[in-house]
């Protein structure tokens, strides 16, 4: 064999020719056509390979798709990881051109590694930079996957309430045409006959009634239905079946309806309460519907936290709820939801939709592991300066042996194609490494429980306020400037400026541009305002933050509050440094509504 081919490779630079020679002879060639297998995943690590001449695609199978990690050619080795590892291989290599490789023993390889320091090196070089890019493209290809799953629930919850919907609205369409109808025709015969004046307080009284439907249990309703269709069949009413159901809606009853009997208006009227009420239904119906969609769209948007800066003050019980809406799909098959929430968590400044990564990762493994079918229960409560999240499922159990790997990177007891093994790693990572938190699991037969212990806020991050801290603030304050306050009423600076002046607060306005907004003197900047502030209210993008802060301090305010959407960490910083509390990406008016309510 020629060594030329081989001195391609760092691995065999500091090799001497004798060395390269003993190598050669331990080793044996393999040549290979385009499609064909080098390496299969999942195939026992005994032999390395270095690509000789030719082009070798590196393929994973993650989940139900067939990704391609890279392409290596001559002076390359591949296959080395599973053999220092003694596992599994994890990626296939498939030569693209035919080709030819030296195939290296186990015996062969470690006596290279042991015999050439050099050598060593290359090939600790080259696994942790294989691991660190097969670690980033599965990462992003198990959020795809997660996506991908996510977004055929979602489309199944969707599609049920718009099919409702639309159904809904296409009746309504025609029974609106028959309401307009009757009441034409009811109002013509009123003004003919003379009863305009009972007329007008027949269609108040229905009015009232149409603003009000009741909310009866299942079996009073149709107790009432039976009751009212039997005495419009009795009373020669047609469609008595049809008008019954929609009238005990809006409390209609045979004793309400015995007055009607007295007047000329008898059928005509109840067919027109009747196609009022269908029309109302109808119209509740769409509502209904609609708004489940709604849900599940601002589910889906706090799920995600979009237009949201990845840090913020995260309401762990919300996060739940959502992740709940987003794999209803799996759970209302047959799994029993209990929640043991504590009614006073506090918030904790966290990467809330990295946290619903993880609730989803555990709540889907759970379902998963009880094949569909079982109760799972979800437990919060703090304790020393930590939120704990327990998520617990009645399923068969992890085994010992398997708990203490549960975490490692690509290990998975899915068979192949189900999953990556990088769902729980991921989750590790994130509760671990960018929450400064833990994530444990405890198992046994009937019972697994995964604990996330998170910290208030990560170390480091600039110190937020509690829910009770910020109550005190709006309960102390009376004088706030609002920098960035537009004279525009449709911008969210002043509705939320105007709100807070008609809870009582002085307003005082921060704007070059306007003389005067709110009917308050607008100042072009803190420093000019001669009165005391206790608190900066921020409207300006997160970067023009930091001098708004200096300003702030320079005044001698109590308190920065930036609105929602707005952060800085450095500006919070230098404020928190000079004794300042600082609001960050926190709206006012919702605080304010949610802790004191509105006058």
């Amino acid at each position: 064999m020629n060594h030329s081919a081989l001195r391609k490779s760092p691995l065999f630079r500091d090799l001497s020719d004798e060395q390269l020679q003993q190598l050669v002879d331990m080793g044996k060639p393999v040549s290979l056509r385009a499609g064909e297998f080098l390496i299969k995943q999942g195939d026992i690590g005994d032999s390395a390979y270095v690509i000789l001449d030719g082009k070798f695609e590196v393929q994973k199978q993650s989940g139900q798709s067939l990704i391609s990690i890279d392409i290596r050619d001559a002076g390359d080795v591949v296959g080395e990881m599973a053999l220092i590892a003694q596992t599994a291989r994890n990626a296939s290599i498939i030569a693209k051109t035919d080709g030819g490789v030296l195939q290296i023993p186990k015996e062969a390889f470690e006596k290279l590694l042991s015999s050439s320091s050099g050598a060593a090196m290359v090939i600790l070089r080259s696994v942790m930079a294989r691991l660190t890019q097969n670690e980033s493209l599965l990462h992003q290809q198990e959020k795809m996957a997660a996506l991908g799953t996510m977004s055929a629930g979602l489309a199944h919850e969707l599609n049920n309430p718009a099919v409702a919907a639309q159904r809904s609205a296409s009746q309504l369409q025609a029974e609106q045409a028959k309401y307009l109808r009757l009441t034409h025709e009811i109002e013509t015969r009123a003004a003919r006959e003379g009863q305009t004046a009972w007329l007008g307080e027949f269609m108040q009284e229905a009015a009232r009634r149409f603003e009000s439907p009741l909310k009866l249990e299942a079996l009073e309703k149709i107790e009432l239905t039976d009751q009212l269709q039997a005495w419009l069949e009795a009373n020669g009413i047609e469609s008595a079946w049809e008008l019954a159901p929609a009238m005990v809606a809006f409390g209609w009853n045979p004793q309400a309806l015995e007055s009607l009997k007295k007047t000329s208006f008898f059928e005509l009227g109840i067919q027109w309460l009747g196609a009022g009420c269908l029309a109302m239904n109808l119209l509740a119906d769409v509502l209904e519907a609609t708004g489940r969609i709604a849900r599940i769209v601002q589910a889906m948007k706090s799920y995600t936290y979009l237009d949201q800066a990845p840090l913020l003050q995260a309401d762990i019980h919300e996060g739940l709820e959502n992740t709940l809406i987003i794999l209803q799909h799996k759970l209302k098959q047959g799994v029993t939801v209990k929640r043991e929430y504590a009614p006073d968590l506090p918030r904790i400044q966290a990467y809330a939709s990295e946290l619903n990564q993880v609730w989803t990762n555990i709540i889907d493994n759970a379902v998963d592991a009880m094949n569909g079918k079982g109760e799972i229960i979800l437990r919060t409560y703090a304790k020393n300066g930590r939120v704990y999240v327990e998520i617990s499922d009645n399923g068969p159990g992890i085994p010992p042996e398997i708990c203490r790997r549960i975490f490692e990177p690509f290990f998975t007891t899915k068979p192949p194609g189900s999953g990556t093994g990088l769902g729980l790693y991921i989750s590790h990572q994130i509760i671990a490494n960018h929450h400064h938190g833990q994530l444990l699991v405890e198992s046994q037969k009937g019972r697994t429980t995964f604990t996330a212990i998170l910290p208030y806020q990560p170390k480091g991050e600039t110190h937020m306020l509690d829910e009770k801290t910020i109550k005190d603030i709006l309960l102390s304050t009376r004088t706030i400037a609002v920098v960035g306050l537009s004279s525009n009423p449709d911008k969210p600076s002043y509705s939320i400026a105007s709100y807070l002046k008609d809870q009582g607060y002085r307003i005082i306005p921060v704007n070059p541009t306007a003389p005067e907004i709110l009917g308050e003197k607008s100042y072009p900047d803190l420093t000019s305002i001669s009165e005391k502030v206790d608190v900066v209210q921020i409207f300006r993008k997160s970067e023009d933050v930091p001098p708004v802060v200096e300003e702030a301090i320079q005044i001698g305010a109590k308190v920065v509050w930036m609105q929602e959407g707005i952060v800085n960490e450095e500006a919070a910083r230098s404020a928190h440094e000079a004794g300042l509390q600082v609001v960050m990406d926190t709206c006012m008016r919702v605080m304010h509504r949610k802790l004191i309510g509105e006058k």
